[in-house]
This record gives structure tokens, sequence and C-alpha cells, in this order.
């Protein structure tokens, strides 16, 4: 599972070496500034919206990657069952190839984000 942190308003996601092969990246460092939104999700694969354009899904179990076809937000997606998910909405022109984030993530650091952002 993706490690997920914040310090000084920032949220930083660092990703697990099977998880860069889907997501293209190694870390994301996103500034609480540039999220328009934050909610707590407490089922994460049945938060994600719309089909996959890139990456891995295990039914039922995980998925990772890029989802969204089909709808006006891409996702970028890196969730595992049983584990609560946060999904952050991007400020428009912040990142270029997702719209919102949800990845799966302690249940305090969901909170923590939540609170901070409200």
């Amino acid at each position: 599972m993706a490690r997920t942190s914040v310090h000084n308003h920032v949220l930083i996601v660092e990703f697990s070496a099977w998880e860069r092969l889907f997501t293209q990246r190694r870390r994301i460092v996103v500034p609480l500034t540039a999220a328009r939104q934050v909610q707590a999700e407490p089922d994460a694969l049945a938060a994600i919206r719309g089909m996959r354009i890139a990456g891995a899904e295990v039914f039922g179990v995980l998925k990772a990657g890029y989802w969204g076809l089909g709808t006006n937000a891409r996702q970028l997606v890196c969730v595992r069952r049983g584990h609560p998910a946060v999904r952050i909405t991007l400020a428009p022109g912040f990142a270029a190839r997702f719209d919102e984030i949800l990845v799966s993530a302690p249940t305090a650091v969901s909170h923590t984000l939540v609170a901070v952002r409200t």
C-alpha cells in the first residue's frame, strides 16, 4: 500500500515498487492549498469513478493506475480492499494527467486531511 503522510500542510504519497509500474510515479507531493476538496472514503474500491484508462486491477482486491474513462474527471488511483481511502480533488491545472487522487490511507491520515482542509 502507498505510504501517505501530511507534513507542513503538504500531502506526500510514496508508491511501492509494484505500484510505481502502474501509477508511473515514485511519489506525489500536493500542497493542501492545491486541493479543492478532500473527503474520506470508507470503501476505496467503490469510490472509483469510470473505467480504467491505464493500470492494473485485481477484481475486488486492488486497483492502481488511472481511471475515469467516461467521466469528466481523471483519477490517479492506488487502493486496496478493506482499507479506507482519501479522495483529493485538485485545483484545475495543478496536475496535467489527473484531476483527482484516490489513495488508500490510514484513517488517521484521512481525518487529518479532512480536518486541515475544512
